[in-house]
């Protein structure tokens, strides 16, 4: 019942007046958000940039759950890459001036699962917001239009449980 009630959010944030552009981002939020562990100070900035930046909060919290829950089987994956990150000798003065500064330590980079949940995450991020932008557009301009088009569709805007509907979101959202 609870996936099933994830489907229905999704299907709804996607249809939502928000622009691809702020689920996107905040598609991008929840993959950082995501991805780290929770309580460090990376977490604490992602939240404050999260504040400041126009997003869709829905599309944060929805790919927030995804990918911590993929998170737990990449770990490995992210071990090797942050281990090899944290080991590159062209590096080893940026992170011995990291680790000696005041607040950068409580990110914790110098563990090598963040380091390479970091590094896959700012390797991602153009990609990720392109392909999601893309994929919502497209969503949008072909599966809402032909959905529109079906018997279904029609059938469900003539009877009487519409209006109910529409009155019932109106109430809801005010």
């Amino acid at each position: 019942m609870i996936l099933l009630n994830q489907v229905f959010r999704f299907f709804k944030l996607v249809h939502s007046e928000s622009s691809a552009r702020q689920l996107s981002l905040g598609f991008l939020f929840g993959f950082y958000m995501g991805l780290t562990p929770p309580f460090t100070l990376l977490q604490f900035v992602y939240v404050i940039l999260l504040l400041i930046v126009r997003v869709n909060f829905g599309a944060v919290f929805l790919s927030f759950a995804l990918f911590k829950a993929a998170s737990f089987g990449v770990d490995p994956i992210f071990n090797t890459i942050g281990t090899r990150v944290l080991r590159a000798e062209a590096l080893e003065g940026l992170w011995t001036f990291l680790y000696n500064s005041p607040v950068v330590p409580y990110t914790f980079f110098y563990n090598s699962i963040i380091m390479g949940a970091v590094t896959v995450s700012v390797a991602l991020t153009v990609p990720l917001y392109f392909l999601s932008a893309f994929l919502i557009d497209t969503y949008r301009a072909t599966v809402v239009r032909r959905f529109k088009g079906t018997w279904l569709f029609r059938a469900w805007l003539s009877s009487k449980l519409y209006p109910l509907y529409v009155k019932y979101t109106q109430f809801k959202d005010s």
